[in-house]
């Protein structure tokens, strides 16, 4: 009688040994293969998997030479995918048996336990499916007490259920090899015979190194195809980015890019959200949702955690706002350009159908096609290396553009301090020459001549006043000065300093608690004026008391907000996209300004 041991050293010094008898007696055994059969295995292998480029190839030789050295019935190379269910990629097999390549099979067909003992390398090998199990004596280990650890164990019986399905596919002896890429379990080496068949342990242990080698040659052809993609893409990423214009600022230039855009993600719709707010301005080209589903998604996105891009292809899953919107927008690619700007790659519903193995263990179960709705064709696996491209390209963009903006508003601000100075320099003696021949001269000059004269002082005086704002102007940009301000306070000497210059006549001031800040006093004091100034010049609406209240309200996305509201006409949706322009002022104002405030 011959045995075959294999020993195991387990934590604590612990050894298990595994004694199998050889079924076959020693006198009709066949001749070892030798570890030079085994070496030609590996080296036949490699020789075949040279050329290929492709996993999926790689596994359909892996599959053959494993049968061919063996002699199993079925050798199957079964391919996880990212949701733990598989895919029979290979499937070599004798004549006369049912073709199971391209069927899945459940996440459930490989418990937990099973799945990390295989990410560890161990393969698993049963002699007789059938066969009784015994128990373990005694049941408890001996040197600690607890029981015995069988996890590296090779000859350990399937589970009811796993004996229950073997039984009804008709299969005896099983063998199952890892198969493991970048620590991660790529997918399984499945060998299952009718007859009771004996592998040795060196047959096993030939197939294992067979099995390895192979998957690190998946891993090199994955990786090296994925580089190749990426490459690719990454290309093409850069010509779209380097040919965007900025003249007339990014997003913009990213508007008119959008198209280009969905060519380069293969996708159906492209987005350009950007503004914080409620309602950001939005660009879109193709096939995506309306303007109030995407806004909702922008507000989604701007709460996301973590940030960063995001790729999916079952995007009404994560964000409730695109539930309702299918068939569009099943696949999203976000990608955040900064100050809650996105841009929006979609692609619309594509109808999955997945073929199910049919579990034979159970009665009437002829298995299924399964048809998937909800998702999009799935992204590349060199999406991600494109969004990374794409990303810093515009975001290179809009600092490049917002460096240009900078330097255009410093030399404005330089320009105007300087004209505004030597203006007012210019100016004012004649606005005083006016006024003294005005006052001192009055009662002699003619009415004509002192009408001439008021008229003068006034023209005059009204570009002192512009000088004024333009230095107020460049002094504000320029102040980088931090300060603790009492907003209350700030406000009520804006107020008072309105009330000085007559300009609050009939009008009623309310003034609600305000927060005290850490910020630039000048622009803070700049502002207010403006708004309070800008709120008794233009709000006035015929008869009606003005009313301008100054409060602070609680935002949900942004925190405190100081608000100035009055009660007059308002400014019409179409003023308000440039109203915070440098010198745009309304359409339809009646009262003369620089648009500087």
């Amino acid at each position: 009688m011959t045995f075959e041991a294999v020993a195991h050293l387990l934590s604590g010094g612990t050894t298990v040994v595994e004694m199998e008898r050889d079924p076959v007696p020693l006198e009709r055994a066949s001749p070892s293969p030798g570890s030079d059969s085994s070496l030609r295995l590996v080296s036949r292998s490699l020789d075949a998997v040279a050329q290929l480029t492709h996993p999926g190839e790689i596994a359909r030789v892996l599959a053959r030479e494993i049968q061919r050295f063996t002699g199993f019935d079925r050798v199957m190379v079964e391919r996880l995918d990212s949701d733990d269910s598989g895919e029979i990629v290979a499937d070599e097999r004798v004549e006369g048996m049912e073709s199971l390549l391209g069927l899945h099979l459940p996440a459930s067909a490989l418990p937990t336990a099973s799945r990390e003992r295989f990410v560890a390398g161990r393969l698993r090998y049963f002699y007789d499916a059938a066969a009784s199990t015994v128990t373990l004596v005694p049941s408890l280990c001996p040197r600690n007490g607890i029981p015995l650890d069988l996890s590296r164990a090779v000859l350990r019986s399937p589970s009811a259920m796993r004996v229950r399905h073997l039984a009804a596919l008709d299969v005896t002896t099983g063998l199952t090899l890892p198969l493991v890429v970048d620590d991660q379990l790529w997918g399984l080496v499945v060998c299952q015979h009718r007859r009771q068949k004996y592998v040795s342990h060196e047959q096993r242990s030939a197939v294992s190194l067979c099995a390895l080698v192979l998957s690190a040659q998946i891993g090199v052809k994955q990786r090296a195809q994925d580089d190749r993609r990426s490459a690719a893409c990454r290309e093409r990423a850069l010509r779209l980015v380097a040919g965007l214009k900025d003249e007339g600022g990014f997003i913009e230039a990213l508007h008119g890019a959008l198209p280009a855009f969905v060519s380069l993600f293969a996708a159906d719709g492209a987005a350009v959200l950007s503004g914080p707010g409620a309602e950001p301005h939005i660009h879109t080209t193709g096939s995506l949702p309306g303007d109030a589903a995407l806004s909702a998604l922008c507000r989604e996105l701007n709460r996301r955690t973590p940030e960063g891009p995001l790729i999916s292809d079952r995007a009404p899953e994560h964000f409730p706002s695109l539930a309702g919107c299918l068939p569009l927008a099943a696949g999203l690619v976000a990608i955040p350009l900064g100050e809650e700007s996105w841009l929006l790659i979609f692609r619309d519903e594509t109808v999955r159908r997945r073929q199910w193995a049919r579990d034979v263990s159970t009665a009437g179960n002829a298995g299924r096609e399964e048809i998937m709705r909800g998702c999009s064709a799935p992204w590349p696996s060199a999406t991600m290396a494109l969004v990374t491209e794409v990303r810093s390209g515009i975001l290179d963009l809009s600092r490049h553009h917002g460096a240009h903006l900078a330097r255009a508003n410093q030399d404005l601000r330089r320009f105007a301090g300087v004209v505004a100075h030597e203006v007012k320099n210019q100016v004012q003696p004649g606005v005083l020459a006016l006024s003294m021949l005005r006052g001192g001269l009055g009662s002699s000059l003619t009415p004509n001549f002192s009408q001439v004269a008021e008229m003068g002082e006034r023209a005059l005086s009204g570009v002192v006043k512009f000088a004024t704002e333009m230095l107020d102007f460049a002094e504000a940009e320029m102040s980088d000065l931090m300060e603790d301000i009492d907003l209350h306070l700030l406000v009520e000497q804006a107020v008072k300093q309105l009330r000085i210059g007559h300009q609050e006549n009939g009008v009623s001031f309310e003034i609600s608690e305000l927060p005290r800040i850490r910020g630039l006093r000048i622009q803070m004091h700049h502002v207010l004026v403006n708004l309070l100034r800008n709120a008794l010049l233009h709000g006035r609406s015929g008869s009606r008391p003005l009313h301008v209240q100054v409060g602070m309200l609680q935002d949900p996305e942004h925190g405190p907000v100081v608000f100035v509201r009055d009660n007059g006409r308002g400014i019409t949706l179409e003023d308000q996209q440039r109203m915070f322009d440098y010198f745009a002022r309304g359409r339809n104002s009646r009262s003369p300004g620089s648009g500087i405030g």
